[in-house]
C-alpha cells in the first residue's frame, strides 16, 4: 500500500481525483509514496504559480507528475480543450491539461537540485477510456492514463515511467538518504508532512469515514426486527448498536442496551446516557428486577424466571445486546421472548472472542436474521495485523482498514522499576504530542493483576491511574476487563509467547491487541527465549513452512525494541 501525504484525500470537489486517490492508495506497493494536490509558487511571471495533481515517487522510478481531468474531455481543430460535466452537461473550456502538467514539472526538477532524478509528467483522464491515436502534437500514448488505468494504477505508471525514461536516456537510482531527501523536499517546502499530532488527527478523520460507512447497515436492519450481527474486533459493532439503540429512543421505543463487561457499561454510561436509552450489564438488569440476590447464578435464574412469566411488568420494547458471544444461550431466548416480532432484537457478537464458553450459543447460530461487518474501522493496518495474526487463516478476516500507522513494537523490559521509568516517558511523550487525553491511554495485563508485572512496576510509576477510563488518567486493568473498550494507544503487559498455542490465550491476544487504535507496545520476554517454531506450528496451517524468529515478527507484524536491562 503507497504512502499518501496526505493520509486522506483533499476536498477538491473532484470525483476523478477521489477516485485516483482511492485507487493508488490500495494499489501501488509501499515502495511508491504519493502526493495529494500539491501547490507551488514559481520563481517568474510565466510560471508564478501552480498545482500539481498528483505526484508519484518511486527511488528507482523518479518523479511522476500528474494532471488530472475527469469528466467528458474533448479538444477541436485549433486545439482548444473543453471540459463538460457529465451530471449537469455543462461544457467549459480548460486549459491543455498536458501544458499544466509540464509547467509543474518544471517548478519540481528546479525544486530537486542537484539530486539525480528522472522528473516526467503525464495526464489522467478517469472517466473516458482515451484514445491512442490521432493525438495532439504534444501529447504520446505512453503519456495518457485513463479510465482503465485506474483499475491498473502500477502497470500505468510504470509505462510512463518507461516511456520517459527511454525519451530523455535518463534512469533513476536513489539511496535511502536521498529518498528521504527527494520527499522531504517536496512535502517540507509545501506543509505537507504531517506531525504526529496532524498525523494522529487525519487518521481520526479516516475512522469517521470508515465508521460511517458502517452505519449503512442500519437501514438494512429497519427491514429485519431481530438479527445477530457479527464482527470482528474493530468492525464497529458497539458504536453502530449505540446508534441504532439512539434512532430507536428518538421513534419513541423503551431500548434497553445490554453488555457483559462492567467496565464497558460504565464507560457508556459516562458517554452515551445523554442518549436516553438504558444501558446496563445483564446481571444488574437482573438485580433491577429481582434485588440482591447471594450470588449471580440466583439472581439470573429468579430472573429468567420473571420474564418467563409475561403477567410480570418488563418496561422495555425493544433491546440491544453488545458483546452476544458472552450471554448465555437462556439469557438471549428469555429476553427474545419478552420482545413482540413488531420491536427489536439486536444482538452483535464476535466469535473469536469466545473466552468464556467454546462455542456460541444456539439463539446466535439460528438467529432468524444474520449480517457480518465486513471492514475494520478502528484499528491502523499496522494494528488488525498484529491482533489478526494470532487467529491464523480465518475466513472471517475483516477487510482493513487501509490506514497507515506505526508498527507496533515490543518492549523486553521486565525488571518493574526500568519498565515503569520506560513506560513513564513513552506516555507522557505521546501525550504531549498527540495532546490526548490520559483516558485515551490503557496499560493492561494479560495475567491476573495480583500477579501481574503491571502491579509491580505501578510503585515506580509517576502516571496518575485509574481501574477505569477516567478524565485525566491512564487506565491500568487487566485484558479481561478491558474488554470491549478501547483506547488511543494501548500497552499489553506480562505477555506469554508460549501460551499462545493455547487457543483460549489467542483469543485474549487478539481481543486485547484489538482494543488499540492508534498505537501498540507489547511487554514480554525476549523471544530468544521462545520456541517460535512450535508455536508458528500451532497457529498456523500443519503443511506451514513458515519458521523461526523473522517469521514470527512478521506474522505479527511487531518490531522488537532493543532489551533494557538498567
Amino acid at each position: 500500500m503507497a504512502k499518501m501525504i496526505p493520509h486522506t484525500a483533499y476536498e477538491t470537489g473532484s470525483e476523478g481525483e477521489d477516485r485516483i486517490f482511492e485507487s493508488l492508495q490500495t494499489s501501488l506497493p509501499d515502495t511508491y509514496t504519493v502526493f495529494h494536490s500539491v501547490r507551488w509558487i514559481g520563481s517568474d511571471r510565466k510560471r508564478s504559480q501552480g498545482e500539481a495533481d498528483f505526484i508519484v515517487f518511486h527511488p528507482q522510478k523518479g518523479v511522476l507528475i500528474i494532471e488530472v481531468k475527469a469528466g467528458i474531455i474533448s479538444v477541436d481543430n485549433d486545439r482548444t480543450w473543453y471540459q463538460t460535466n457529465r451530471n449537469t452537461g455543462i461544457k467549459k473550456e480548460i486549459f491543455d491539461p498536458e501544458k499544466q502538467a509540464d509547467e509543474s514539472k518544471f517548478k519540481f526538477i528546479a525544486l530537486l537540485g542537484n539530486i539525480n532524478c528522472l522528473v516526467c509528467h503525464a495526464v489522467w483522464f478517469p472517466s473516458v477510456s482515451f484514445p491512442k491515436n490521432n493525438l495532439p502534437p504534444n501529447y504520446h500514448s505512453d503519456m495518457i492514463l485513463d479510465g482503465e488505468s485506474v483499475l491498473n494504477p502500477e502497470k500505468a505508471i510504470e509505462n510512463v515511467f518507461n516511456y520517459w525514461s527511454k525519451q530523455l536516456n535518463r534512469t533513476t537510482q536513489l539511496n535511502k538518504s536521498q529518498e528521504e531527501s527527494v520527499i522531504q523536499k517536496i512535502a517540507p517546502t509545501l506543509n505537507l508532512l504531517p506531525s504526529l499530532k496532524l498525523d494522529f488527527d487525519n487518521r481520526e478523520q479516516r475512522f469517521v469515514k470508515l465508521t460511517n460507512e458502517q452505519i449503512r447497515i442500519l437501514d438494512f436492519l429497519k427491514l429485519q426486527p431481530k438479527a445477530a450481527i457479527s464482527g470482528s474486533a474493530g468492525t464497529g459493532k458497539t458504536f453502530i448498536a449505540l446508534e441504532k439503540a439512539r434512532q430507536l429512543h428518538q421513534e419513541g421505543a423503551k431500548v434497553v442496551f445490554l453488555c457483559f463487561n462492567r467496565l464497558l457499561a460504565d464507560f457508556l454510561k459516562d458517554n452515551f446516557s445523554h442518549y436516553g436509552f438504558y444501558i446496563s450489564t445483564f446481571d444488574s438488569l437482573a438485580r433491577k428486577y429481582v434485588g440482591e440476590q447471594r450470588d449471580f447464578k440466583i439472581s439470573q435464574a429468579k430472573f429468567l424466571d420473571y420474564l418467563v412469566d409475561k403477567e410480570n411488568d418488563f418496561e422495555f420494547t425493544d433491546v440491544i445486546i453488545d458483546e452476544g458471544q458472552d450471554f448465555e444461550n437462556d439469557w438471549l431466548e428469555y429476553l427474545d421472548y419478552r420482545i413482540s416480532n413488531e420491536n427489536c432484537f439486536y444482538v452483535f457478537y464476535d466469535q473469536q472472542q469466545c473466552l468464556y464458553s467454546d462455542d456460541l450459543s444456539n439463539w446466535l447460530k439460528n438467529a432468524p436474521c444474520r449480517l457480518t461487518l465486513t471492514v475494520n474501522c478502528r484499528n491502523t493496518e499496522a494494528i488488525a495485523k498484529t491482533a489478526y495474526g494470532s487467529l491464523g487463516k480465518t475466513p472471517n478476516q475483516p477487510n482493513l482498514s487501509g490506514i497507515d500507522g506505526e508498527q507496533p513494537e515490543i518492549i523486553s523490559v521486565l525488571e518493574p522499576k526500568n519498565l515503569a521509568k520506560h513506560i513513564d516517558t513513552l506516555v507522557n511523550k505521546y501525550i504531549i504530542e498527540t495532546k490526548t487525553d490520559p483516558s485515551n491511554i490503557a496499560i493492561i495485563t494479560m495475567a491476573s493483576y495480583i500477579d501481574s508485572l503491571l502491579e509491580q512496576m505501578s510503585a515506580f510509576s509517576k502516571l496518575n491511574y485509574a481501574d477505569s477510563k477516567q478524565k485525566g488518567k491512564v487506565c491500568k486493568t487487566t485484558a479481561r476487563k478491558f474488554k470491549g473498550l478501547e483506547a488511543d494507544l494501548v500497552i499489553i503487559t506480562d505477555i506469554d509467547w508460549n501460551a499462545l498455542t493455547e487457543v483460549t490465550y489467542r483469543k485474549l491476544f487478539y481481543t486485547s491487541c484489538s482494543r488499540a487504535k492508534h498505537n501498540l507496545y507489547l511487554v514480554s520476554q525476549e523471544l530468544d527465549t521462545i520456541d517460535t517454531d512450535f508455536i508458528l506450528k500451532q497457529i498456523q496451517s500443519e503443511d506451514s513452512k513458515r519458521k523461526g524468529k523473522r517469521r514470527f515478527l512478521k506474522l505479527f507484524n511487531l518490531k522488537e525494541n532493543e532489551v533494557i536491562r538498567h
